[in-house]
């Protein structure tokens, strides 16, 4: 892959337009801003991107820690209201980016939330909505007869290293909250989000959403700042502006709104126990711009200081002109003080951004920060494209390195014990063998937690001897879950947990091979062999009471099921789900659905070649077709806040291109003599052997920068 390096002069954004339009990566740039040394200045903050090829506007990052990268991915194009889906790697070794070449992706979103999920080592994707004129993945509802154009039903998941999407397609619905920030709290296996009135709870392991009670005064809340500090297991939550958005409140003015609105309480919330807590502090944050130009209040943990940190301007009323905001400061919450602490910083960025925290370097990086965004005269830190790290510190506190546990595995087994000294035969006695990674050589603590649903409070039960990595729990019960984590003897830096439940199984199929017949095929978990499979249907609407037909009798151990007792013939569509149970007889959660409606197609490209456009894809993987169906359009329309007939019009504009389904994965377009407009859109649909076509791909473009294809 080609790499993105710090260019030398802004004139090289117009180089940027012209390799966008011909459907390119960038080129490699020339670049001299040195990769940070070990011994950098503490608490100083150093510029090291100026030109980074995103911007920050309603998009999201996250540190990966299996790739070592850090993920930026959604949000908008540039400076263009055309929403984003394309994804960018950085490497702060190399001071570098490079762009995901993944096949399939998650649609063009805005607003998007980037969280770390330590159980399954992917980065998670979620809130994003389309709106401004991006073709929607889409959905099944009303008759469950035809896939409508809709937002998807849950978050996608990311594996930098494979570098591969997955949506999770979940069996319940997510409430998307716009403006709302996510934590993921490793101790539980748990993201959390405000949910208009309640609290939001994914449960990646499981691919599970439910739903909890919140205090009165958090109801409503928007573009808080949020963490979770894994050590102590508290959610962290700071500010924001709520129950009404200061900025949407109508003819009030708004100096009085912002005063009405905007928010600097502070919030401790323990996941295992649902408790919510409200911090009296002396000394906090300033309120900051929340929701100003769409700001987000970054807030990321820091395990070098063991404290939430917070990037902040030291605004407190409504201040239009934001070049007189200041810089922007650094503030550190300590969980088990229930303290603020500003942390005085050299060489501060000129306003806030996106954080994330990269353990691996003990640098908190900054993606956007610059006042480079100017519009009109003012400055919009959404556009901004600097980049910045800082090692932070607090005085008289030593930094705590990362911890050195990592890849714990918690798996079901059993042991053959004599039932007596006279010889019996053995029997099997259940148990649970922990292992993991570990850079210590000292003792290691295993502690472990009753995890229906979510781990509980942990408790020691076992110390394994210096130089071990793995330990034998002879003290459980049959067909209960567990958690565990593992902790180096004496220290404070333990690790995420690991669940003894099955993980949900993941690429599950369903191809449609006639109206009474539909083939199911799902991954092999190659960490644990042993498992069996219960296969589930729901027919339509059922699916919305999240249960539905179970298709095995007996958990199976293949990995296969023909469903032949199904019939088709009434045009509703058929979702299925697939649960790993495991030789306790433990179900775990449901895979992601497939439906009887196919998947998009994948890697679409379109390259012109003269009057013509050549589109190619890779058909959904694993099911049988009629063939694929392609939509055209000579126009782009913003369609946010758009009147009703104007987005008629403009949904009604696309038309289908090929007369019968093409089964080929390439379709030649030919441009009509004369056409007027510069360019041409495409999206594509697969069609089942039934006749019914599944759901949508991206837009794609030959000719517009902002819709070209991933690169090559």
């Amino acid at each position: 892959m080609r790499r993105h390096a710090n260019p030398a002069a802004s004139c090289l954004t117009l180089a940027l337009a012209f390799l966008l339009a011909a459907g390119g990566c960038e080129a490699e740039r020339p670049g001299a801003w040195p990769v940070v040394r070990a011994d950098m200045a503490p608490n100083t903050w150093v510029r090291l991107q100026d030109h980074t090829p995103k911007n920050t506007w309603e998009t999201g990052v996250a540190w990966d820690r299996d790739s070592g990268l850090i993920v930026e991915h959604g949000g908008h194009v540039l400076g263009s209201y055309a929403q984003s889906n394309y994804t960018w790697l950085y490497d702060l070794r190399t001071n570098s980016f490079r762009e995901s070449h993944a096949a399939a992706r998650p649609q063009r979103r805005c607003l998007v939330e980037l969280d770390y999920i330590d159980t399954l080592g992917r980065v998670v994707t979620t809130q994003g909505g389309s709106g401004h004129g991006s073709v929607p993945q889409g959905g099944l509802g009303g008759d469950y007869k035809m896939v409508f154009k809709g937002d998807p039903r849950g978050p996608w998941l990311y594996d930098a290293s494979a570098d591969r999407w997955e949506d999770c397609r979940l069996l319940g619905r997510w409430r998307r909250q716009a403006h709302c920030q996510t934590a993921y709290d490793a101790s539980s296996d748990a993201l959390v989000w405000i949910a208009g009135d309640k609290l939001g709870v994914f449960e990646p392991w499981s691919n599970r959403v439910a739903y909890r009670d919140l205090p009165e005064s958090l109801r409503g809340r928007l573009s808080y700042a949020i963490a979770a500090d894994p050590v102590s297991r508290r959610i962290v939550l700071f500010g924001g502006t709520g129950p009404l958005g200061w900025i949407w409140v109508g003819d009030k003015p708004r100096a009085q709104a912002y005063r009405e609105n905007v928010r600097a309480d502070t919030w401790l919330y323990d996941v295992s126990a649902d408790r919510w807590k409200q911090v009296v502090s002396d000394v906090h944050p300033p309120l900051g711009q929340p929701l100003d130009d769409h700001i987000k209040l970054p807030m990321a943990y820091d395990s070098a200081t063991g404290t939430c940190l917070l990037v902040i301007n030291p605004v407190s009323e409504y201040t239009p002109d934001r070049r007189t905001w200041g810089p922007a400061q650094l503030w550190s919450f300590d969980v088990a003080a229930e303290r603020w602490t500003r942390i005085e910083t050299s060489n501060p960025p000129p306003l806030g951004g996106l954080t994330t925290y990269a353990p691996d370097a003990d640098l908190l990086v900054l993606f956007g920060g610059g006042d480079d965004g100017k519009v009109e005269g003012n400055v919009r830190p959404a556009l901004s494209r600097c980049l910045y790290v800082c090692r932070p510190r607090l005085p008289g506190r030593p930094p705590v390195p990362p911890s050195p546990v990592g890849g714990v595995r918690a798996e079901p087994y059993a042991i053959p014990l004599l039932a007596g000294s006279d010889g019996d035969p053995k029997v099997k006695h259940p148990s649970i063998r922990v292992s993991w990674r570990s850079s210590f050589d000292g003792e290691h603590e295993i502690w472990r937690a009753d995890a229906a649903p979510l781990p509980g409070a942990y408790r020691k039960v076992g110390i394994a001897p210096a130089g071990a990595k793995q330990w034998l729990d002879l003290t459980v019960e049959p067909g209960r879950d567990y958690g565990y984590r593992v902790v180096e003897a004496g220290g404070r830096r333990p690790s995420a947990v690991a669940l003894t439940r099955p993980c949900r199984p993941g690429g599950l199929v369903a191809s449609v091979e006639s109206a009474n017949r539909v083939v199911l095929t799902w991954a092999r978990d190659g960490q644990r062999e042993h498992l069996r499979y219960n296969v589930y249907r729901a027919r339509g609407a059922e699916v919305e009471t999240g249960k539905g037909e179970r298709l095995t009798p007996e958990p199976v151990m293949a990995h296969t099921l023909t469903d032949a007792k199904v019939d088709l013939s009434d045009g509703v569509a058929r979702a299925y789900w697939v649960c790993a149970v495991d030789g306790h007889g433990v179900e775990g959660g449901p895979s992601p659905l497939a439906w009887t409606m196919p998947d998009a197609p994948a890697s679409l490209k379109a390259v012109r070649k003269g009057d013509t456009i050549e589109l190619t894809w890779q058909p959904p993987p694993g099911v049988k077709l009629a063939g694929v169906n392609l939509y055209h359009q000579t126009t782009h329309l913003n369609t946010h806040e758009q009147p009703a007939d104007v987005l008629k019009a403009w949904w009604g504009g696309w038309k289908k291109v090929n007369a019968e389904p093409v089964a080929d994965g390439r379709f030649v377009f030919t441009r009509p003599t004369g056409a007027a407009n510069p360019h041409d859109y495409f999206y594509l649909r697969a069609e089942n052997p039934l006749g019914q076509e599944g759901f949508y791909t991206d837009i794609v473009s030959a000719t517009d920068a902002r819709f070209r294809p991933a690169c090559d």
